[in-house]
C-alpha cells in the first residue's frame, strides 16, 4: 500500500445465528467490519488509522456499509491495510452459533 485510504465500503448480507438460550434463529448478534491502516514507527509495526462498523441483520438482502478511517497522525506512511469481516462479535450479550455473513464488492478510496 502506498497511499492513505479514507474509507472502506462493501455490500453485506448478515443473518444472525442460533440463540443458545432459546434455540431460535435470529438472536441478538451483529457482524463486524474492522479496518486498520498500518505503518512503521521507529522500526516497529504500528496502527496509523482505524475504523470499525457493526453489521446489523439485513433481512436477506445486501446493504452497503462504509467504514471511515481516522488517522492518528498526518505524517506516518502506511504500507499495509487490514480489512477484517467477522460474522459475530458485535452482539449485545453473547456470540451466536451459525451466524452467516456474505460480503461482496469491497472497495477502498
Amino acid at each position: 500500500m502506498t497511499e492513505r485510504i479514507t474509507t472502506v465500503s462493501a455490500y453485506v448480507q448478515y443473518l444472525p445465528g442460533i440463540d443458545t438460550v432459546t434455540h431460535l434463529m435470529g438472536g441478538h448478534d451483529t457482524g463486524l467490519l474492522t479496518v486498520q491502516a498500518r505503518g512503521h514507527l521507529s522500526g516497529a509495526d504500528t496502527t496509523v488509522a482505524a475504523a470499525a462498523v457493526k453489521i446489523l441483520p439485513t433481512s436477506g438482502s445486501f446493504v452497503q456499509i462504509t467504514a471511515n478511517l481516522v488517522y492518528f497522525d498526518t505524517t506516518y506512511v502506511i504500507d499495509t491495510v487490514r480489512i477484517i469481516f467477522s460474522s459475530s462479535g458485535g452482539g449485545l450479550n453473547r456470540y451466536l452459533d451459525s451466524s452467516t455473513l456474505f460480503v461482496d464488492d469491497v472497495t477502498m478510496t
